[in-house]
């Protein structure tokens, strides 16, 4: 688990077998005799392959009050919770975005009698843009969108070149 107050989480080029990346927003702090709002950190994670092994309960990655994210070129698959869990990941700024763009998010399923929820992408009260992903699919669900969420859902527009569209199926 990765606390932060303030500050950048960047996770770059790693290999997770079995595990998960956990971001938590702490609550707001006084610092010089101030009370600071904004708690939390920006989280960035690229270019790094998760893999459950279709036995890891949870989520690949969860980010709880993140200030902004982007979690871009990955490789998620085999975990039975989601792919990418944001929950209370609202941007301040009206020009900024969260990103999740570039990632397959494949094989995150729960096949157990659990109530347990498994979905590729998982956003509750959050932002993204959801861009450009390769692959987001054989998921329990593909994107969920869930209690006053804003998704961006965007892929190219060019059919001649079947690499550059965003392929949500088969969820």
């Amino acid at each position: 688990i990765v606390k932060k107050y303030k500050g950048l989480i960047r996770v770059d080029s790693c290999n997770f077998d079995f595990s998960q990346v956990v971001c938590l927003r702490s609550m707001p702090y006084v610092e010089n005799d101030q009370l600071v709002k904004e708690a939390g950190a920006t989280v960035i994670i690229q270019n790094s392959q998760f893999d459950g092994k279709n036995r890891k309960a949870g989520d690949a990655i969860t980010l709880i009050g993140c200030l902004g994210f982007s979690i871009k070129d990955n490789t998620i698959k085999g975990y039975k919770g989601c792919g990418v869990a944001a929950m209370y990941c609202i941007r301040k700024e009206a020009n900024k975005r969260n990103f999740i763009t570039g990632n397959t998010i494949i094989e995150n399923i729960n096949n157990s009698n659990t109530a347990d929820f498994s979905a590729g992408i998982l956003l509750y009260n959050s932002q993204a843009c959801v861009k450009n992903n390769a692959e987001i699919s054989r998921n329990g669900y593909g994107i969920v969108s869930l209690n006053r969420s804003v998704a961006s859902i965007i892929g190219e527009d060019c059919f001649s070149d079947i690499s550059l569209m965003q392929n949500i199926r088969n969820n």
